[in-house]
């Protein structure tokens, strides 16, 4: 390189603890400000196109809905393949895109089945519910509450649940509430045929005249001058006994529809899916969280909110947590960082046992100088902390330490040889800095197909090449600027300042000394250089059975390879448990 940075900085020192220092700051705030997740984001590449036509048999909604939809779906473009199952009276079509469909492709391609099947409405039943739509998987529901009650029904719970809805909805970071396990009221007519019979009437008759009783129609308006007064008819029947109270007339004769029929109130059967919380019938709560927000703000927010609601709760309903997702990434990430500030201590208790106090103390002040830059970088991609974020730092971790040794090993050898400092700090500049970013870089590169792969794992896995990239590059810039500046400060030879006479190399070219020069220097004399010198030598005089013995160990490592078990993330070890029951067509779930 042209400009030798390691000098500029010694030179420029105030500018580079400004920068420093600045860079330190920053990092400590992105880490508080960085969200939380427990997994990064990624698209769920599914649809689910459903529809409802009461009465139908399952060769019906095959025949004349769920065929139509697959065919209108496939001519979507990137469409993988299409699901479906067809059974009485219901509809459902899965469509899968391709891998390699981005995220914002995804959304055009969603909306594009949207309007194709609006678009062929007309050709499905005129009577057929929906087809509605959902592709809202990427909601991840992280937080759960249920109500239960010993003494209140299934609607009373959902009343108090809908309540509670209404004050989570106003939570910061909260992005959608939804409530679980809902039993929809109905009122169901049991009608007396053989009173009906003696009307003269019809069950379509009946139908109707109950419908056109129940049904909203405007009244009328009346204008005083200044303003119009809307004119609305009371006593819509909305209960039971005002159903009952409905005149039914046929052959001259005016009946209650109660002395036709038996009304009364139920829920919807079959039932809808149902939730229990220790074995008591309950009605969730499901909470998700803003995309890029911090999930432990979410929960402190959560547990505030919660406080407040049990003070107002009514007596005889209870409010319990099902699911504590904020909980879970708290542990997850202080699980990661505990493991990344132990590496960090092991590397710098070896620094400083190996390379001495001076050495060792630079080490430890360029360490946590990169991670900080690290949390900066990540905060400016837009990367949270979560597994993959924290891994990568751990899996960096060891490399990252790689270019302020060599460059801080080489200053001090330089400096124990009798070299000026700024001159040692110079040479080891000229010396390390290309090869050092030769080596950064090609282990960047070794990450990049998973950042790059248009497929699920790259977009789940794609901020792995991300923060080893900035990590390792930030390393390699802490090590050509402050580790030389750091080094020029702190270390100095172990026998006292040398004289300038002393400070000319005794090999005539500085960047390659003479290894009788090394041989003189204390520094090669100890039993770790003894040792690796005999090896080197060993290995220079048998240089065809070092390259055999190499060969024999990469073959080996191949053929053994083949027995590893492969798989992409090891299975969670959540204390959940998911079960699921496949059952007869037509099973009943209450028997």
């Amino acid at each position: 390189m042209n400009q030798n940075w390691a000098e500029w900085a010694i030179k420029h020192k105030q500018v580079v603890y400004f920068f420093a220092v600045l860079l330190t700051v920053m990092g400590i705030y992105s880490y508080f400000i960085l969200g939380r997740q427990e997994d990064p984001s990624f698209t769920v590449k599914q649809m689910v196109v459903s529809a409802a036509w009461p009465g139908a048999t399952a060769k019906q909604m095959e025949m004349q809905v769920t065929d139509k939809i697959e065919k209108i779906a496939q001519t979507v473009p990137d469409v993988d393949y299409i699901t479906s199952y067809s059974r009485p009276g219901v509809s459902v079509v899965n469509v899968y895109l391709k891998e390699n469909v981005s995220a914002e492709t995804t959304k055009l391609r969603w909306q594009e089945v949207r309007n194709l099947v609006s678009d062929g409405r007309r050709s499905l039943p005129s009577d057929l519910y929906g087809p509605y739509y959902n592709d809202h998987f990427d909601d991840v529901y992280g937080n759960v509450y249920a109500i239960t009650s010993d003494s209140f029904s299934y609607e009373e719970m959902r009343k108090v649940a809908s309540k509670i809805k209404d004050r989570f909805v106003q939570v910061p970071d909260v992005k959608k509430v939804e409530l679980l396990g809902v039993q929809p009221e109905k009122i169901y007519i049991q009608i007396d045929n053989a009173k009906l019979a003696q009307l003269g009437m019809s069950v379509d008759q009946l139908a109707a005249v109950i419908q056109a009783e129940t049904s909203v129609t405007p009244a009328a308006m009346k204008h005083d001058g200044q303003s119009n007064i809307y004119l609305r008819l009371t006593g819509i029947p909305d209960t039971v006994k005002n159903i009952e109270n409905l005149p039914v007339s046929g052959n001259g004769r005016t009946l209650r529809l109660g002395d036709l029929a038996a009304v009364k109130r139920g829920y919807a059967d079959p039932a809808e899916p149902k939730m229990y919380f220790n074995g008591k019938p309950a009605v969730g709560i499901a909470i998700s969280m803003v995309d890029g927000g911090n999930n432990l703000k979410l929960g402190e927010n959560l547990d505030k909110t919660i406080q407040e609601i049990r003070k107002d709760l009514p007596l005889g309903f209870e409010l319990n947590q099902v699911l504590n997702q904020p909980q879970v990434v708290k542990n997850s990430i202080n699980e990661f960082m505990e493991s990344l500030i132990e590496a960090i201590l092991i590397v710098l208790v070896v620094s400083l046992m190996t390379l001495g106090r001076q050495s060792g103390y630079v080490i430890s002040v360029c360490i946590p100088l990169v991670l900080m830059c690290s949390m900066v970088g990540m905060y400016m991609a837009g990367i949270d902390l979560h597994k993959l974020s924290l891994g990568s730092l751990i899996v960096a971790l060891g490399m990252l330490v790689d270019d302020s040794v060599v460059v801080v090993e080489m200053i001090e050898t330089k400096i124990n040889e009798g070299w000026n400092r700024i001159k040692a700090c110079s040479f080891a500049f000229e010396s390390c800095a290309k090869p050092l970013l030769t080596g950064t870089m090609i282990t960047c590169v070794s990450f990049m197909p998973i950042a790059f792969a248009k497929s699920n794992v790259g977009e789940y896995a794609g901020s792995l090449f991300t923060v080893i990239t900035i990590t390792l590059m930030s390393s390699w810039l802490v090590s050509a600027t402050v580790a030389p500046v750091l080094a020029h400060e702190w270390i100095r030879p172990k026998d006292g300042e040398v004289s300038p006479a002393a400070a000319k190399p005794k090999s005539p070219d500085p960047a390659v000394p003479s290894l009788e020069n090394n041989g003189e220097n204390p520094m090669y004399q100890s039993g770790f250089y003894v040792l690796f010198r005999k090896l080197l030598n060993w290995s220079l005089l048998h240089r065809i059975a070092v390259i055999l013995i190499t060969l024999c160990v990469f073959a080996s490592t191949l053929l053994l390879g083949k027995l590893l078990k492969q798989e992409f993330f090891p299975a969670s070890v959540r204390p959940e448990l998911l079960v699921e029951m496949n059952l007869p067509e037509g099973s009943s779930l209450q028997a």
